[in-house]
């Protein structure tokens, strides 16, 4: 927090000298306006505080607050020294995107409140549907791989000696298709200096994937550990070849995205009909 900007009630940063009471619309800060933003991309309070510091450090920036619950970060400013682009450059500076929720009230002149769906509903709609395609995708594909991984080669059927290529088949897309946004995400947090819910599950899906990839390519470089797997009974031996498997962790990766795909499938659902219940009140 820099010596200019304090923490206000409810989560709001505020500007030293900042006005803390305000209207809809125009504020009683010397004309000041405030306007609601939709922010695309958060996953986690560190987001939504990355979101709050970027746009208080924006000039002409009175106070900002961003509601994690709803994606919406409530900023009063100056239009004299800046406006609606300056604001959505700010947010996208700190790796995160925003909806022009007011597009279809401009382009037709009439009111987003009578209509069925506006830009904000249509995304969350969007959204939930791609969270859920992936999801049954990433589950579709993890299942047979956990059923492999967790029978440790107690089950014969299972235990062969490519098996561990069928696991980087079925794993691959899981991890490059259906988890591909939290490897963004946290790319994105990396190129900002921070740290958030995305990179905690890139390290440790990207970790397991690797490690897996690595021993299924070259299993050479790994022959300490089919050789204590192999002696454990875990790895067991590799089909009829009588040679020790190495251990992998796909299994580890696919659920991994698979469950927190679902959670946020089922989050973004609650926020949809949130936003709904609040729209038509």
């Amino acid at each position: 927090m820099t010596d200019d900007t304090r923490k206000g009630g409810s989560g709001v940063i505020e500007r030293e000298g900042a006005d803390t009471e305000h209207d809809v619309g125009l504020t009683g800060h010397g004309g000041a306006e405030r306007v609601d933003l939709a922010i695309t991309g958060m996953t986690c309070a560190a987001c939504a505080s990355r979101v709050e510091k970027s746009l208080v450090r924006s000039p002409g920036v009175l106070r900002a607050g961003v509601n994690l619950a709803t994606s919406r970060a409530t900023v009063e400013y100056d239009p004299k020294a800046t406006g609606l682009r300056d604001l959505r450059d700010a947010v996208e500076s700190a790796g995160y995107g925003t909806l022009d929720i007011y597009a279809d009230k401009r382009a037709d002149g009439a009111s987003l409140e009578g209509e069925e769906e506006g830009p904000e509903a249509r995304a969350r709609r969007e959204e939930y549907e791609t969270l859920r395609r992936k999801f049954w995708i990433a589950a579709a594909l993890s299942l047979p791989v956990l059923v492999i991984a967790m029978s440790h080669g107690r089950i014969s059927a299972l235990h062969f000696a490519g098996m561990n290529w069928v696991q980087l088949l079925l794993t691959t897309p899981v991890v490059f298709y259906c988890g591909a946004q939290f490897y963004r995400g946290a790319w994105a947090a990396l190129r900002h200096r921070a740290a958030d819910m995305n990179t905690l599950i890139a390290v440790g899906t990207g970790t397991a994937y690797l490690y897996s990839v690595a021993a299924t390519v070259a299993p050479r470089m790994f022959s300490v550990a089919a050789r204590s797997s192999s002696m454990a009974g875990m790895g067991g031996m590799g089909g009829t070849t009588g040679a020790p498997t190495v251990p992998v962790y796909f299994e580890a990766a696919g659920v991994i995205i698979a469950l927190i795909l679902l959670g946020r499938m089922l989050e973004a659902r609650a926020k949809g009909r949130t936003s709904e219940s609040i729209r038509q009140l």
